[in-house]
């Protein structure tokens, strides 16, 4: 039988562009490198230092590989650069860190898992023709970055089971991100004092309730619904003709040293304009069209299948952007 490729011309980046990106993803993986390979001397579990170990060494493959697509892209093996200035500052802030629950939710809740989206985000949003072998690097490093990601989340998980070290871990990761929102009760299992400083730390933000959330001023109108209760972590993205929910599943099974996924979910979401059709991505694998229901501008699927990370696409008939 004759092979058929389905896969189209075109991509977002242009060689340029591709060669940046790959750039900033490079200065990471060598901040990353340094910063475990330099916290193992002050880390006292043997255990966490051995892993540490095959961390540094992923790492360095990856900048190492990463060079090397860049000198494919005809620029400097060498080549690394912060995307932006604030996000070096953040780096230097990370580095800064003394207690090991603060740098295991660092690199494992913020750095890595920021990482690991970009990596499968470029992957399916470059020219999967004229870019493959950029394709293929990523989705590879994608696969070291979600491995680092369960194992963190599991020690953190093993580190936090006093109330202090949890009130820990949320304020560091707030600080890290900008950002938290939660809703009550915030910390009803920690002393008043450890609780009050949780509770007004000026990147918390309380709501009574999800209700309240979403109808904040600050967050609108929910956008995602799910018809069971799963670990889910879940980004909407804007596309140039078509939406993109990136979905992130965190029941990592410690026993059994893996992600379980999670079976039969069904998503719906409100976006600005009704797309037809909509499209399955996940590491490794060709996209598939799934059916969508819904009316007006919500939009439900049902997904069979949720593993480590999944993309789900809303476009139009014959319309298909990575993303």
């Amino acid at each position: 039988m004759p092979v058929v490729d389905r896969r189209e011309f075109g991509g977002r980046f242009n060689v340029k562009e591709n060669g940046q990106r790959l750039a900033n993803y490079r200065y990471l993986e060598v901040q990353l490198m340094e910063m475990i390979g330099g916290w193992s001397h002050t880390t006292p579990q043997l255990a966490f230092k051995a892993i540490f170990g095959y961390h540094v060494y992923d790492h360095v493959q990856a900048a190492d590989l990463l060079g090397e697509r860049l000198e494919q892209l005809r620029s400097d093996r060498d080549r690394e650069e912060p995307a932006t200035d604030d996000f070096a500052r953040l780096c230097e802030h990370v580095w800064k860190l003394e207690s090991t629950i603060e740098r295991l939710v660092a690199v494992y809740r913020v750095l890595e898992p920021h990482l690991v989206s970009t990596y499968v985000y470029h992957a399916d949003a470059t020219d999967p023709l004229t870019d493959t072998l950029t394709v293929r690097l990523l989705r590879q490093l994608a696969a070291f970055g979600q491995s680092h990601i369960a194992w963190g989340q599991a020690v953190l998980e093993a580190l936090t089971q006093s109330p202090a070290d949890r009130k820990r871990a949320l304020e560091v990761q707030a600080d890290i991100e900008g950002q938290l929102v939660a809703i009550a009760p915030v910390g009803a299992n920690l002393p008043e004092a450890q609780r009050d400083a949780l509770v007004n730390h000026p990147g918390m933000k309380i709501h009574a309730s999800a209700a309240e959330v979403f109808a904040s001023e600050g967050l609108g109108q929910q956008q995602v619904w799910i018809d069971q209760e799963a670990d889910l972590g879940l980004h909407v993205q804007r596309l140039d003709a078509a939406a993109a929910v990136h979905i992130v599943n965190y029941a990592y099974d410690s026993v059994q040293d893996r992600v379980v996924p999670v079976e039969g979910v069904e998503l719906a979401i409100r976006l600005s304009q009704r797309y037809a059709a909509a499209s399955v991505f996940v590491p490794g694998a060709q996209p598939q069209r799934i059916e969508v229901d819904g009316a007006d501008t919500i939009h439900r699927v049902r997904l069979d299948h949720l593993g480590v990370y999944t993309i789900v696409q809303f476009h139009d008939d014959g319309v298909v952007q990575a993303g």
